[in-house]
């Protein structure tokens, strides 16, 4: 079903904006896209899905490339990098990809759909707020509503695709419910709702691990995620520190030995193959595969010192720092490896190093 959203013109030419860095005018077109298929086939059709979860992936990744002035000069030059690899795959006949097809559709019946496709008020899940446009108190008489946010308008889109596949049920839609948790949860880690977002990482690395094999790189990426949003939430007011990191280093640990467990399947496929031009790509994606868990070894190894710089009087911030910095170096290139939206050959610098759905 979703060949028929990917084979609709605005939904070509939306992806293909995004990966002009056009993000406006693709985030236009999705969500003319997914109205348009709402009006036609209905709130809970199952064809609406990928629609509504385009819409709402396009509105987060243009919050991730607003972030590059944080991330600083690491995560710059390894963008860099990743977008030269990215090229070298795609001159070399690079697939394309599949993550652009999961979004979906359903809003309350009271609820007017105009441009950009969903109300201004304050959205609440499970009583965490979600960034909107309307600040606390309401605007002022005489003053012009103001529009949602797009973190809001993120989060509105894809729930609407998380219903739509919670709704049909089934081992079709079961990978992508896992993606669309996947940008909820990230959705909520762009509005500092770190709790909220591991709640829904886990949700997709549940349905992840039960049905793929460990080695496939979607279960890789979701623990890298999770390692993520747990150091940021040893930073939250209250938090255990120490327990948060050492979380996160169970979760950067979990996706190293995920990927070396694909090392080693693929490297016992290559001995076993003759062919020259397929032992060449494989080997490539092999040491593509070696240089991740290195740097994934490195996370763990920082957060190994500053764990254990926390139990000292004197706790040394220059580790904090770098680790820090190699989180955020290490979180860009794989977000631009691993995103179709960006990198065009789908499935990113997990699927780069042969890791598929099995």
């Amino acid at each position: 079903m979703s060949e028929v959203v990917k084979e609709d013109p605005r939904f070509v030419l939306g992806r293909d904006l995004l990966r002009e860095g056009k993000y406006e005018e693709a985030i236009d077109a999705f969500s003319s896209l997914a109205q348009d298929f709402s009006a036609r086939h209905g709130e809970m059709s199952l064809l609406c899905a990928p629609a509504w979860f385009a819409y709402g992936d396009a509105l987060v990744v243009k919050e991730e490339e607003s972030a590059d002035d944080i991330l600083g000069d690491a995560a710059a030059q390894a963008k860099a990098a990743a977008q030269e690899l990215v090229r070298t795959l795609q001159a070399e006949g690079g697939e394309e990809g599949e993550g652009d097809e999961a979004d979906d559709d359903e809003q309350e019946a009271s609820d007017e759909m105009a441009l950009p496709g969903v109300p201004a008020d304050i959205l609440v899940e499970d009583g965490e707020e979600v960034a909107s446009g309307k600040q606390e108190g309401g605007e002022q008489e005489g003053e012009e509503e103001e529009e949602p946010e797009d973190m809001g308008i993120a989060w509105e889109a894809l729930d609407v695709c998380r219903r739509i596949y919670e709704t049909n049920s089934g081992a079709d839609t079961d990978l992508p419910l896992s993606e669309c948790y996947m940008r909820l949860g990230d959705v909520r880690k762009y509005s500092g709702l770190f709790d909220g977002a591991l709640e829904e990482y886990q949700k997709s690395l549940d349905i992840r691990t039960a049905s793929l094999e460990f080695s496939n790189r979607l279960i890789a990426e979701v623990h890298f995620q999770m390692a993520v949003a747990r150091v940021d939430n040893s930073r939250s007011e209250g938090k255990d520190v120490a327990a948060e990191k050492r979380s996160a280093k169970g979760h950067y640990v979990a996706a190293k030995e995920c990927i070396q467990a694909w090392i080693k399947a693929e490297t016992e496929a290559l001995n076993a193959s003759s062919d020259a031009d397929e032992r060449t790509k494989v080997t490539a994606r092999i040491e593509d595969a070696n240089e991740l868990v290195d740097e994934l070894e490195e996370s763990v190894t920082a957060l190994d010192e500053e764990i254990g710089a926390l139990g000292s009087s004197s706790f040394n911030f220059t580790i904090a720092f770098w680790q820090n910095r190699l989180q955020c170096a290490l979180q860009e290139k794989l977000r631009y490896l691993s995103r179709p939206s960006h990198c065009a050959i789908g499935k990113g610098v997990f699927a780069i190093t042969g890791f598929s759905p099995k």
